[in-house]
């Protein structure tokens, strides 16, 4: 379907309150979502698409601002090119002479003695550059099929521009990658669809994914998979940065979700809606990724000790969670932090959590958010 103007496609006035958008935005939901929705499967995921982009523009002020001045910059007005009135001369008529009556004769043969081979080359070369064109778009359609929607454009265009290396058969070929892993599950989500119509849980808890997703994938993250109330994101495959750039992007996105979830859970106050509260492991190692799956259902997938430990920081000791997002991370993933980025963020020491299947124990840290100025990082005892 066509883009369609923010306010059109979620059926609002260009002066609705922030509150009537909220609205709105439930609403729409319900009826776009691929999991609720009666229209087919590609019109309702584009409908959708564009439902969270006017929604994630008209609910910032700022952005909001912007895109209401870019619909009223007036047109500029098309330049009309000036005729000049030139005499033409009267044509002459005549007849041919016969000198020219043999050059039309000699130039006709010519035209059709050269034309039939260039238009065989040109037959030619049109058939190579289609068979070129759909090669390229059946490898463009398998990259979209094995990643989906879970990667930045930036990082897609990588991974286009790097298919012939990363693509065999139609697979990505198994790698051992030195990845961040960041793992999440939304607290109290049984007592929450308790309260709430199976529409209005969906529409819930897809406004705290709106909010991850953009967080992981504007940083280079992949979310390689949604785990019901929750995600698995993944920062350094199928392309990656470096473990510590990786490690850094892994730690912006979580501190980015702490604060968007502040400012969900006010708007949640506002529409009488249930609080979200998030639960977020956070560890470095390397992984098995690439292609798993039958022809019928292929996925890219990664495995690992590594996940197993994101995981386990998530769900380690539920009860103990004082703020809205709580963020557990690995010294693993700690460490990789230059010294001036990692004494610039808060920090609480948990100490060490053994791992099942690990030898060695994992020192943890809570992530508290970043570091007023004149306040030193916490430290280890």
């Amino acid at each position: 379907m066509a883009a369609a103007n923010h306010y059109e496609l979620p059926q609002i006035a260009k002066d609705a309150s922030p509150q009537e958008l909220r609205q709105a935005f439930r609403r729409l939901s319900k009826r776009y979502h691929p999991d609720t929705t009666e229209l087919p499967a590609g019109q309702a995921e584009e409908a959708f698409r564009q439902l969270q982009l006017a929604y994630l523009t008209l609910s910032d002020p700022e952005r909001r601002r912007v895109y209401d001045d870019s619909l009223i910059k007036p047109a500029p007005a098309p330049v009309r090119p000036v005729r000049l009135a030139v005499p033409q001369p009267a044509p002459v008529r005549r007849a041919l002479s016969g000198g020219e009556w043999f050059a039309l004769l000699l130039l006709g043969r010519v035209w059709i003695g050269t034309s039939l081979p260039l238009a065989g080359l040109t037959l030619m070369a049109v058939a190579a550059w289609l068979r070129r064109g759909a090669a390229s778009s059946e490898q463009r359609q398998q990259i979209e099929k094995l990643l989906g929607q879970s990667t930045s454009p930036a990082v897609a265009q990588q991974l286009w521009e790097q298919r012939d290396d990363l693509l065999n058969d139609g697979r990505f070929e198994g790698r051992v990658l030195p990845v961040t892993t960041v793992f999440s599950d939304t607290c109290n989500f049984t007592t929450v669809s308790e309260s709430l119509s199976p529409a209005d849980l969906l529409a819930w808890l897809n406004r705290g994914m709106a909010l991850c997703v953009p967080a992981i994938t504007q940083r280079a993250g992949m979310v390689n998979k949604f785990t019901g109330d929750g995600f698995l994101a993944v920062f350094g495959a199928p392309l990656g940065r470096g473990a510590e750039a990786d490690a850094q992007d892994a730690i912006e996105a979580c501190l980015a979700i702490q604060r968007s979830l502040e400012a969900l859970n006010r708007d949640l106050a506002a529409d009488g809606a249930p609080a979200m509260h998030m639960r977020i492991g956070v560890h470095s190692g390397d992984v098995l990724a690439g292609s798993m799956g039958s022809s019928e259902r292929l996925e890219y997938a990664v495995i690992g000790d590594t996940v197993n430990c994101a995981s386990r920081l998530e769900s380690y000791e539920k009860t103990r969670q004082t703020n809205i997002c709580r963020v557990l991370v690995s010294s693993a993933t700690r460490d990789l932090l230059s010294p001036a980025r990692r004494d610039a963020l808060l920090w609480d020491y948990w100490g060490s959590l053994q791992v099942k299947g690990r030898q060695e124990p994992l020192d943890i840290w809570e992530l508290r958010g970043s570091a007023p100025a004149d306040s030193p990082a916490s430290q280890a005892p």
